[in-house]
């Protein structure tokens, strides 16, 4: 007896795709991607943050704490800013997602930083000594009933002496500070809190950590001088209103480390007289010598109109042409303009 056996054949088709909720696997040209910078564990102030790709990359968005870290780089170099400086300090993961041409998306490995800022403008100040000013003083400065004058407080001042001026006008001319302060000792002159101290006249600091704090400049009295010119290391302009001056209003020059312009309120008119003929702030900086110089949150309102730049008449001395002044005048004409933290 004969038996017939049929045999069937099944083709088994097995079909790979990705798991869902993620792209498919490019084979050829694999993707990948990898952070390279930030190199350091620790950060601060503005770095790069960047990738090392691979593949047909079109786009890389990078992420700080799970959120988006700028818009989408679409070309190489694959980097973006990471200013530190508008967020907190602290732990914060870094990452970056790549796509490439055909969809396709890969997710780099987290990197971990520590944001680590220092105010560079900002040191705590406790002085040695505490005196009192006034503009008709002659005490010994020891309480605001014996206040000494400004001229004694400046020529007797020393390190983490602490000055306070007492209301008034201040007829100075054109004041010179010769005498220095230290990095953690230094030499401030300030208003009394709720007390309008006016400067008439013009502060030039020659003479390294010397504060001026929350004083009104208005210098027209003392031509052609800066309202409070800074040429030492460590001087600093803090809080000033200044205006009206025969100069310019503040002058930050190439002469010294830690210069710090912060808080002040610059005016000039709108019609400022011509002999008033100064922008509101005038700088220069070498990065490489000095480091930063730093103007932060400051005001500048109606720079002097047609007050710099003069041309003059030899025969007669009138003002023939004139331009306007700018609110920062940043001037490298035999010098530098580096390193301007704004």
């Amino acid at each position: 007896m004969r038996r017939s056996i049929s045999l069937a054949v099944a083709t088994l088709c097995i079909s790979l795709a990705a798991p869902a909720g993620t792209s498919p696997i490019a084979a050829e040209n694999p993707l990948r991607i990898s952070l390279v910078l930030p190199s350091r564990a620790t950060i601060a102030n503005s770095v790069f943050v960047a990738a090392q790709v691979s593949g047909d990359v079109i786009g890389v968005q990078f992420s700080l704490d799970g959120a988006s870290l700028g818009e989408p780089v679409s070309n190489p170099p694959f980097r973006v800013n990471f200013d530190t400086t508008r967020g907190s300090n602290g732990r914060h993961v870094l990452g970056a997602i790549a796509r490439d041409t055909s969809g396709n998306t890969v997710r780099s490995e987290a990197v971990t930083v520590d944001v680590a800022n220092r105010l560079e403008w900002f040191s705590a100040f406790t002085p040695l000594r505490q005196l009192f000013v006034s503009s008709t003083g002659t005490g010994t400065g020891e309480s605001s009933s014996s206040p000494m004058s400004l001229s004694a407080a400046v020529a007797t001042a020393r390190p983490g002496d602490l000055y306070w001026l007492l209301g008034g006008t201040y007829g100075v001319g054109h004041l010179i500070l010769t005498r220095a302060g230290t990095e953690t000792e230094p030499i401030a002159y300030r208003a009394v809190s709720g007390e309008r101290v006016t400067i008439d006249g013009t502060v030039t600091v020659n003479a390294a950590d010397n504060w001026i704090w929350g004083l009104e400049i208005s210098g027209q009295h003392a031509a052609g001088n800066d309202g409070i010119e800074l040429r030492a290391a460590g001087a600093r302009a803090i809080n000033n209103v200044i205006h009206d001056v025969a100069g310019n209003g503040i002058g930050a020059w190439n002469l010294g480390a830690r210069q710090v312009i912060y808080g002040n309120v610059l005016y000039g008119g709108v019609e400022t007289p011509l002999e008033q003929r100064g922008h509101l702030v005038y700088t220069q900086n070498d990065f490489r010598a000095y480091g930063y110089k730093y103007f932060i949150g400051n005001t500048f309102v109606d720079p002097p109109q047609r007050a710099c730049n003069l041309a003059v008449d030899s025969r007669s001395g009138a003002v023939t042409s004139a331009s306007a002044c700018f609110a920062f005048q940043a001037y490298t004409e035999g010098n530098l303009v580096t390193g301007m933290h704004l």
